[in-house]
């Protein structure tokens, strides 16, 4: 019987162990439980919140971008009314519906056409400077080419020198033609559109002399130039009646 005692106990003493957490368990009191109800809920609402807070910074980002986009408008029609109040011209505004700038074709699409008396030849202008000339007329719309398309040429005076001749496109800049290699001319030199084509008034700013190559054996020199207006950009336009 004593023998019986001694492998029972370390046995009793083993099964006790092994119960504890099991009645610690049991034992737990209501309230560690309902805490653990409230942690869960928590953390759902806080993931629903989370989830709240990035869609509305989503729409906040959208807001100051849309905000941003408008300020840059409001800069450009107030810069516009600004240009068009000294003009001596009479001049028809536009905007532009859709543009072009691949290296074959620089136009856009302008929203007057015939009924606002539009007609070919015709400058169009932003802010700072001549960006094209009308080329077709529809009944409510118009097409332009811009001064960079290969096929402009638009009459220019150097406002320096007195110098006339025609400032072309080439695919995203522009170039003088047939400048003499010996030609009174400089960078920084102001060009303004000539009346030297009937349908196009005298003295809108085009361009500013960039670049003067001599290049020897060459009757001619090569010259670049910067274009005033801010092709690309501008969304609206004023139309120059002569």
């Amino acid at each position: 019987m004593g023998d019986l005692r001694h492998w029972f106990t370390p046995l009793r003493s083993f099964l006790t162990t092994a119960v504890i957490p099991i009645q610690y368990s049991l034992s737990l009191p209501a309230s560690f439980v309902h805490w653990i109800d409230r942690h869960l809920v928590t953390s759902q609402q806080l993931l629903k919140e989370n989830t709240e807070l990035k869609e509305r910074l989503r729409l906040l980002q959208v807001t100051v971008q849309k905000n941003a986009f408008l300020v840059q408008e409001n800069t450009e029609l107030r810069s516009l009314l600004n240009a068009t109040q000294i003009l001596k011209d009479q001049v028809i505004t536009a905007q532009l519906l859709t543009m072009k700038l691949d290296h074959f074709n620089q136009e856009v699409l302008l929203n007057r056409g015939k009924e606002a008396g539009i007609y070919a030849g015709q400058l169009i202008l932003d802010a700072y400077g001549v960006m094209g000339q009308i080329v077709t007329v529809g009944e409510f719309t118009s097409r332009a080419l811009l001064l960079t398309d290969a096929k402009s040429a638009i009459p220019v005076i150097n406002l320096r020198t007195g110098m006339q001749t025609i400032v072309v496109g080439n695919g995203g800049e522009l170039t003088l033609l047939h400048i003499p290699d010996t030609a009174d001319l400089q960078i920084n030199d102001l060009l303004v559109t000539s009346a030297l084509a009937s349908h196009v008034p005298d003295g809108y700013p085009v361009g500013i002399v960039t670049e003067i190559k001599h290049i020897p054996g060459e009757q001619f020199a090569v010259i670049k130039v910067r274009p005033i207006a801010h092709i690309g950009k501008s969304r609206y336009v004023f139309l120059v009646k002569k």
